[in-house]
């Protein structure tokens, strides 16, 4: 049975196909504060880049633990840092915050562009 966190917030951006997106995998590590009371107290719900550069945000942790990880679709090129794309995408780097590690970054279609970004 699994009793881990799932949260995931989409919003499609018009004329934005999800073949284009690139997404980046983090895994942000904590210490100090569970990952349940971090994505419930200090997480942003509505991210800067969500309506700009981000089309989604899906995360998966376990309630008590001290690891989130986070899968980013982006529209274009994603940030080059993952403690950037962290902040971008509503999860602030608290003192709590001690690490921040990307996974993977794939590409879907590397045409993609975005004008909102100018990428």
């Amino acid at each position: 049975m699994d009793t881990g966190l799932r949260l995931s917030i989409f919003r499609p951006r018009p004329g934005r196909a999800s073949s284009t997106a690139r997404i980046q995998s983090l895994t942000i590590t904590l210490n100090g504060i569970t990952a349940g009371d971090y994505l419930a107290w200090v997480r942003d719900p509505e991210p800067p880049a969500l309506d700009y550069a981000l089309q989604s945000v899906g995360t998966r942790a376990e309630p008590l633990g001290a690891e989130i990880r986070i899968d980013l679709a982006w529209a274009c090129r994603p940030p080059t840092t993952p403690r950037a794309a962290a902040v971008a995408a509503g999860f602030p780097l608290t003192p709590e915050v001690v690490a921040v590690k990307q996974q993977r970054n794939e590409v879907n279609d590397g045409s993609a562009v975005c004008l909102a970004c100018r990428r």
